[in-house]
């Protein structure tokens, strides 16, 4: 199973505080001792200690000084982990770049700190960095602004100013491309860079990536509608990766100003449905979820009977209230032959964990009013149901009539499987690339 990523993020930053007060250079009289705790295009900050007391900071941008940072600043913190010898109260410094010190340039810089000791001695510190200042938006995101990229719109512009030839292109980018765009962000996010929207991006994220398993953890596992050794045993059908590669595609749609509800067809207990609620609500998108309340419907499938997967609605009600935003979601109870045609709200995204070729059928009629821009999520989809980004038709028994209704609608289907059993399938000319899990995973990492 994949570490949850929010447990990796607990450890560093736990790691992270413990370091800010202790420090790399060995404990030896004569030498310095220092940390630096941000180093980007706003300011050098950071603390360090001399036996002879420091004289000067010196702060270089490619071997040119740009000014000497202040001294003196209060550091708690040093002082309760290395006591007030050598000035530890006091340690601290800073520096605020002025307009015009990084100048015209682009790609990485190398910014250097000497700390001079009042015994003449120096060492010196460097950091390489993307001298990143992100102009404001002057308009909001829209349809007519989409690069073809598994990132949100504003993301993209950032790209776009650290390196405009290779991100300019509103085609669809090469994979070489989409691999540069991930070390790009996560430099970004660490090194703590100015740039807003990559930051309110890795924040959601993080949120939804903390949120999701913290439900799975406390989500009722046991079907209690069924007995242990039958295929719908356990009451949470998906996983919390599954979700956040859903939530990550929401957060890139709604950056376009797609606006309209996610259709969720089929929940079970409910535990996708608690999961996206948290993503519809952050992002101010209301949800739409259709199900029998009483199981699958009669078929002729050979691997599913009539009742299995069955999920009162009052066990859903309920788990919404523990663990999702019921506010913003509405409950469609019946088959979806009967539900679906009724249905008149506009759609932002599919998601259908449906299992039968005739309930897949039913869902797809809501396809010509999905936007182009957008995508179709399925369960029971995994890798090896796709073939160079096309689809494999009798991969899965639900594969066909997802087919069928992009051709009948005229969309030039293709897709992949970000994580598990998850697939997306979207519009090759016009819509939205979704982003794998692993490249989620290094976003939420380095924020």
């Amino acid at each position: 199973m994949t570490t949850p990523p929010w447990s990796r993020l607990r450890k560093r930053w736990t790691s992270r505080l413990d370091h800010d007060a202790r420090v790399e250079a060995p404990r030896r009289p004569g030498r310095f001792r220092y940390y630096v705790d941000q180093c980007n295009t706003d300011a050098v900050i950071g603390w360090v200690t001399h036996p002879a007391g420091i004289r000067r900071i010196a702060v270089r941008v490619d071997g040119r000084e740009i000014g000497e940072a202040t001294l003196g600043l209060p550091r708690p913190d040093v002082a309760q982990a290395e006591g007030h010898a050598h000035g530890g109260a006091t340690s601290g410094f800073a520096f605020a770049f002025p307009s015009g010190a990084f100048g015209a340039r682009r790609g990485e810089v190398i910014v250097s700190i000497e700390f001079q000791a009042a015994d003449g001695r120096r060492t010196t510190f460097e950091r390489q960095i993307l001298p990143l200042r992100v102009r404001a938006a002057t308009r909001p995101c829209s349809t007519s602004d989409a690069a073809l990229a598994p990132f949100p719109c504003d993301v993209v512009g950032v790209l776009r100013q650290v390196r405009p030839d290779e991100y300019g292109s509103t085609g669809r980018w090469p994979a070489d491309t989409l691999r540069h765009s991930i070390e790009d962000l996560s430099s970004i996010l660490a090194q703590r860079a100015p740039a807003r929207p990559v930051i309110r991006y890795a924040l959601y994220l993080n949120s939804m990536a903390t949120t999701f398993h913290f439900i799975s953890e406390h989500f009722d596992r046991i079907n209690r509608l069924s007995a242990p050794s039958l295929k719908d045993s356990s009451a949470i059908a998906t996983s919390p990766e599954e979700m956040l590669c859903i939530a990550n595609h929401l957060y890139v749609l709604r950056s376009y100003g797609l606006t309209d509800s996610l259709v969720e067809c089929g929940c079970f207990k409910g535990f996708s449905s608690c999961c996206l609620s948290h993503a519809c609500a952050a992002l101010g998108m209301r949800m739409d979820i259709f199900d029998s309340f009483a199981g699958l419907p009669p078929s002729d499938s050979a691997g599913y009977a009539a009742g299995e997967f069955h999920g009162a609605i009052e066990e859903v009600e309920d788990n919404l209230r523990a663990f999702g935003r019921p506010e913003i979601v509405s409950l469609h109870r019946g088959f979806f032959s009967e539900t679906l045609p009724g249905f008149d709200g506009d759609i932002l995204s599919i998601w259908m964990d449906v299992d039968l070729r005739s309930s897949a059928t039913d869902v797809m009629q809501l396809l010509p009013r999905l936007p182009r821009l957008s995508c179709v999520f399925t369960h029971e989809c995994p890798p090896e149901c796709f073939r160079d980004g096309q689809p494999v038709r009798d991969s899965t028994e639900i594969m066909p009539p997802i087919m069928d209704a992009f051709a009948a609608d005229g969309r030039d289907i293709t897709g992949q499987s970000p994580t598990g059993a998850l697939g997306a399938l979207w519009d090759t000319g016009h819509g939205l690339p979704v982003l794998d899990l692993g490249s989620i995973l290094a976003l939420t990492r380095a924020g």
